[in-house]
């Protein structure tokens, strides 16, 4: 058998200094190409632990063109926020329900993979 495992993969380990400003657990971050879902509260550059699977309620993107369907691909903007819109933004997910415009929470399924 391998004696190299380490572990499955639904969690990350963030190093001190990856976080730039406080944040609160179950926000939607980005450290390097991988979106993740903290999962404690901390502060400016603590070391945390990220989910980078699994199905979360997010903060979305409120504006015109940020509504997502079901199946579909799910974008972060640059200030973390869930949309539909792929203009600017990075794939991370889908949306495991519909949502429109001015839904301000998506329901999400996490990649799991950087992009």
């Amino acid at each position: 058998m391998a004696k190299n495992f380490r572990g499955h993969g639904e969690r990350t380990n963030i190093a001190a200094g990856k976080i730039t400003s406080a944040i609160t657990a179950g926000e939607l971050y980005r450290v390097g190409t991988t979106h993740m879902v903290v999962l404690n509260d901390g502060a400016a550059n603590a070391a945390n632990v990220g989910a980078r699977t699994g199905v979360w309620e997010l903060a979305k993107d409120t504006g015109a063109g940020s509504a997502g369907v079901q199946g579909g691909k799910a974008y972060a903007t640059a200030g973390n926020l869930v949309t539909g819109d792929a203009t600017g933004n990075t794939e991370f997910g889908t949306f495991e329900a519909d949502v429109a415009d001015g839904g301000a929470l998506a329901l999400v399924r996490l990649n799991g993979f950087s992009v």
